[in-house]
């Protein structure tokens, strides 16, 4: 795959800010025609590159051991392997990647890994109503090492309309190329050094801020981020054309891949337990006193063995648990057949432990609603299909912001032709519902952000298609 995307008028830092000492560009008015030579010499054009390439082949063998037959009859197995390699290229013009465009920036990466991988997996019905599973999974990366998954599941169905189902696995997930490999980004950060307060008597109080150089981006360190998944259902089955279903899950998430606050870097230094990947390069201590953060410029050092090197790292640990509920109802009357579906989430909890901070507990707050729901009725007849979907999330909020629920309306309508052609018509958000706005502060750059990961604000839309098929 690749891409490239590209940005006109922007503006090069470091030529207007002379033209502007010169003046020979009017802060004052902008649009003053005597500018006009000012924003030719300025104005820069720039570009970013994207290039991903993934290669890979695999292999899958299943079958019976009919000679090794249980209560239910014959085990049931499968087993493979995998290869694979990637490699990716994001690459940012030199005026961006020098800090030099006003409004952009951004830093080139590249990276690329490589895998093999073996798995199985046996089917046990011990039972005629009673069928368990056992796989498992080993994988080996060229560039962090090697994981294995085991899970385990069982069905249990005591009655025609009654099942219970279960399991429990163990999973991980390679740290994202990016993450690694993304080159450091410089910035310097007013932040209070406690540690080199604290070794002078100076309490956190009166410890004053400074400007120390920082650095984030890639950590080549990272490991997996490893998890342990349960979860338990049961299905109930009570009516011709009614299913209803509800699920518990727990999922705890280890070594999660973040960043934190400088401040907390320094306090987790104070501790001894940095984590892989992260610095506070310092000077030579002095009767017992560490010394201070060093620079890389004019100290001869170059990243990442000055400044404070706050990099992507394997520092969280979150335990997110919910119960799932789905039904479904079709029947057919002398009017057109009926399709009637419900689902709705639960986040029970959401909790993110890091070093120093703590635990904090995410459930209800703001960007992690507790509850979602959506709904949808059909109506089929000959061949037309119309179709209703009502969506709706739950408030949240926290000390600082607070968001309102929120809910839309769908309506979809499909023609099957005789001679082959799909045909739908629909609108989507049909009350023209706006994104919700924070009670507290308002639309901003931050509270913005947030509600956009949960609120279109495209509003009402019309949609028209035809499809065919030869």
């Amino acid at each position: 795959m690749n891409a490239t995307d590209s940005g006109n008028n922007y503006i090069l830092a470091s030529i207007i800010e002379n033209l502007v000492e010169n003046d020979e560009y009017n802060v004052g008015d902008p649009f003053a025609p005597s500018n006009a030579d000012a924003i030719a010499l300025s104005h820069a054009t720039v570009n970013r590159d994207i290039s991903t390439v993934w290669e890979g082949f695999g292999v899958t063998f299943d079958g019976q051991l009919d000679s090794f037959e249980l209560g239910g009859g014959a085990i049931g197995w499968a087993a493979g392997a995998e290869t694979a390699r990637e490699n990716y290229s994001d690459q940012y013009d030199s005026y961006r990647e020098a800090g030099n465009v006003i409004g952009s920036a951004g830093n080139s990466s590249a990276g690329g890994r490589s895998r093999e991988a073996v798995f199985g997996e046996v089917q046990l019905p011990v039972l005629d109503n009673l069928i368990v599973n056992v796989a498992g999974r080993y994988d080996d990366y060229n560039d962090f090492g090697s994981e294995f998954s085991p899970q385990i599941s069982g069905r249990w169905q005591p009655t025609d309309w009654l099942t219970f189902r279960a399991s429990w696995g163990e999973g991980f997930k390679a740290p994202n190329l990016t993450d690694m490999y993304s080159l450091a980004a410089q910035d310097f950060e007013g932040v209070a050094d406690v540690v080199r307060c604290r070794a002078q008597g100076i309490a956190d109080a009166d410890c004053p801020n400074a400007q120390i150089e920082t650095f984030t981006g890639g950590n080549p360190e990272l490991q997996a981020e490893t998890s342990e998944s349960t979860n338990f259902g049961i299905v109930v089955e009570p009516l011709a054309g009614l299913r209803m279903a509800v699920d518990w899950w727990n999922i705890e998430l280890d070594d999660a891949i973040t960043e934190v606050d400088e401040s907390d870097i320094l306090e987790m230094e104070a501790l001894g337990s940095l984590p892989s990947g992260v610095y506070v390069n310092r000077g030579a201590s002095a009767n017992g006193v560490p010394g201070p953060i060093t620079r890389c410029e004019g100290s001869g050092l170059s990243f990442p063995n000055c400044g404070l090197v706050n990099v992507n790292a394997n520092l969280a640990l979150l335990e997110v648990e919910g119960v799932d509920f789905r039904a479904r109802y079709d029947f057919e009357t002398d009017f057109g057949n009926f399709t009637a579906i419900g689902n709705w989430s639960n986040l029970r909890k959401y909790n993110e432990t890091l070093p120093v901070i703590g635990k904090t507990e995410h459930a209800g707050t703001t960007q992690y609603p507790e509850n979602r729901a959506n709904m949808t009725l059909r109506w089929g007849i000959d061949a037309f299909t119309l179709s209703y979907v009502y969506q709706w999330i739950d408030s949240h909020s926290d000390a600082t912001y607070d968001f309102d629920e929120y809910d839309t309306h769908d309506l979809n309508l499909v023609y099957d032709s005789p001679w082959g052609s799909q045909i739908a018509l629909g609108v989507r958000n049909l009350s023209d519902e706006d994104p919700v706005i924070e009670s507290n502060s308002g639309w901003n750059s931050t509270t913005s952000r947030y509600a956009l990961e949960f609120y279109s604000v495209a509003g009402r839309m019309y949609s028209a298609s035809i499809r065919h098929s030869f």
